[in-house]
């Protein structure tokens, strides 16, 4: 008998086993591979809407010339108002020297009409002095 001859039950038994493995190691790959794969895919996800939650949008035309024409109009608008804030400051100022003035001329006026009743007090007390003086050289 010849040794080089396959037994018919002893050939197919290595060929099987790799079959069997491989299958064993596709249908391991298979579900390991679709659970991590359906966990992915759950975190890729979007969160869910609520359709109350969704905000309708309505498309703005933006026109360079009238935003150009806003910016230049917001600007002149808070060019008048420092202008005018400007403007009454130097009226408070004005007006608060002018009232300064009018107490210094007050004051003045004051001092001036002091001295005159001062002036006058002298007089009346010096005329009453030489009065007095002259009472005395008559007796």
């Amino acid at each position: 008998m010849r040794s080089d001859i396959p037994l018919p039950g002893r050939s197919l038994l290595f060929p099987f086993l790799i079959a069997v493995g491989c299958h064993l190691l596709g249908a391991f790959v298979l579900v390991f591979g679709w659970q991590q794969a359906s966990s992915l895919s759950a975190e890729r996800l979007p969160p869910r809407v609520n359709p109350e939650d969704i905000i309708s949008a309505v498309a703005v035309q933006n026109d360079p010339i009238e935003s150009l024409r806003q910016q230049q109009a917001e600007k002149a608008a808070a060019a008048a108002r420092a202008k005018a804030e400007q403007q009454r400051r130097q009226a408070e100022q004005r007006e608060k020297a002018r009232q300064q003035a009018l107490i210094r001329q007050k004051e003045k006026e004051e001092a001036e009409r002091q001295k005159a009743l001062e002036e006058k007090r002298q007089q009346e007390a010096r005329k009453r002095e030489a009065e007095r003086k002259a009472a005395e050289e008559a007796k």
